[in-house]
């Protein structure tokens, strides 16, 4: 038994790899040799080198179809394969949806025909440069960059490119912006409460006042996760994209879970919204029992129409910065 082949890969520059695989003889007995040259990682070449010995092995190997395969990989190519194969299983449905969205608006139009093997940090520069060109925020180019480097950093990983061209240490990025946040003072607070009293939501708008939570915690709590003095948060109420309507999403991290002590106004409202959700249950001919605490009348989540009137009612009998909370409450109806 003759002994068995190994094939050759032999650098050729940084990150460039020539691989050699032999064939066998041709009727005058000449050597026969498939020879690819290669961009990326020695990993990835070896792996691609391995590949073609076998298939030549079992003689299954197709010089013209393995040569029309051959075509160097594009950034924008790579792209989409990190966005079905690889993002899905390390961030949400909606933070996805962002990133296919970032991709498709600002990397792929300025990098997507850019073969991977040779994106350097001056391309990413010239990204960075051509969105801040366009009026967009720092926020926004840096959150572009953030999605290009994600997804660079998998290529580096699977030895497709030597180092990451998008980490942020090659590229000039501009200075991020912090918002500034509005606090209420407590004249301002105290009028929120009066002018949300009587109110159909007046629960909700106290509770968020008084907890500091985001309006989708608050609106995902059941009454499970209330134990007369304080909420626990586990939860958030969100769109459904896909489908439509609504769900329930667990929180990203630990850190998200937590227990709020609630105030004297808040415990009182929440005392009085249960009351008035036990009435709604005996009238109402049909109630979805989901258990939460800001259901309508119907027992379905409180994110209607009504919801967003109370932001414009909020804003028109307290002070402006009343409707801060209320206006990232509302989302629109159906």
């Amino acid at each position: 038994m003759g002994r068995r082949r190994t094939a050759q890969v032999v650098p050729r520059g940084e990150g460039r790899w020539l691989v050699r695989v032999f064939l066998g003889r041709d009727e005058k007995g000449k050597r026969r040799y498939w020879s690819t040259m290669l961009h990326g990682g020695k990993k990835a070449a070896e792996k691609y080198a391995t590949d073609v010995q076998g298939k030549v092995d079992r003689g299954e190997f197709n010089p013209d179809a393995e040569r029309a395969k051959d075509a160097p990989e594009t950034v924008g190519a790579f792209i989409d394969y990190w966005m079905e194969a690889v993002a899905p299983r390390r961030v949400s449905e909606y933070t996805l949806i962002d990133y296919k969205a970032m991709a498709k608006r600002y990397i792929k139009p300025e990098l997507g025909e850019i073969v991977l093997a040779k994106l350097v940090p001056s391309d990413v520069q010239r990204l960075v440069t051509a969105l801040e060109a366009k009026g967009l925020s720092p926020r926004t180019v840096r959150y572009a960059q953030g999605v290009l480097r994600n997804a660079l950093n998998k290529a580096v990983r699977e030895g497709k490119i030597p180092s990451n061209p998008a980490a942020a240490k090659m590229v000039d990025l501009p200075k991020s912006q912090g918002r500034e946040l509005t606090v209420l003072s407590p004249e301002e607070a105290r009028a929120f409460v009066e002018a949300a009293e009587g109110d159909r939501w007046a629960a909700l708008w106290i509770l968020l006042l008084a907890s500091g939570a985001r309006p989708g915690e608050v609106l995902g709590l059941r009454w499970e996760d209330y134990d007369g003095e304080r909420i626990r948060i586990q939860r958030a109420l969100v769109r459904d994209r896909k489908g439509g309507g609504w769900k329930l999403k667990e929180p990203k991290t630990k850190k998200s879970r937590r227990t709020v002590p609630l105030p004297t106004p808040a415990i009182t409202a929440l005392k009085a919204h249960r009351k008035r959700q036990a009435e709604e249950k005996l009238a109402a001919k049909e109630y979805a029992e989901h258990g939460l605490i800001f259901a309508d009348e119907s027992g379905e989540p409180g994110i209607t129409s009504t919801t967003c009137s109370r932001r414009r009612s909020s804003r028109r009998s307290g002070p402006t910065t009343s409707g801060t909370r209320a206006r990232r409450c509302c989302w629109p109806a159906g």
